[in-house]
């Protein structure tokens, strides 16, 4: 018995994992990341509320808000395409933009409201 011909059998890559590593650098699944992460707003509160308890304020929208900027930030604006819109509902997607640039306007950080503002204006032109 070869112990390193039964371990190597653990560290082949497989045709599925570069799918699902293909799957993961695409537009589609960045921008539903996007909208996952707002949509568990209020998901996130409550596990903070459930493990301080404490009411923390703002902290669980800080840290919804600054999750889902990470995700759009990941995701090519130049490359992205109907595809990858129509997949998802539109109108969730414009409401979650909208949404995010008014949570950076209230902390004045204007250039992540530009940014989702040029992207919400590139979708629409698809």
């Amino acid at each position: 018995m070869n112990p390193d011909k039964i371990f190597g059998l653990f560290n082949e890559e497989t045709n599925q994992d570069k799918e699902l590593e293909n799957f993961k650098e695409s537009n589609y699944f960045k921008l539903s990341m996007f909208l996952k992460v707002l949509k568990n707003k209020d998901n996130i509160d409550n596990i903070l509320s459930t493990l301080t308890n404490e009411d923390l304020g703002n902290v669980g929208e800080h840290i919804t808000f600054y999750r889902a900027y990470y995700w759009f930030e990941q995701i090519d604006i130049e490359s992205i395409c109907k595809s990858d819109i129509t997949l998802l509902d539109f109108t969730n997607i414009e409401f979650a933009i909208d949404y995010t640039i008014k949570f950076y306007e209230s902390l004045e950080e204007y250039e992540k409201c530009a940014e989702l503002k040029k992207f919400k204006d590139t979708i629409l032109s698809l």
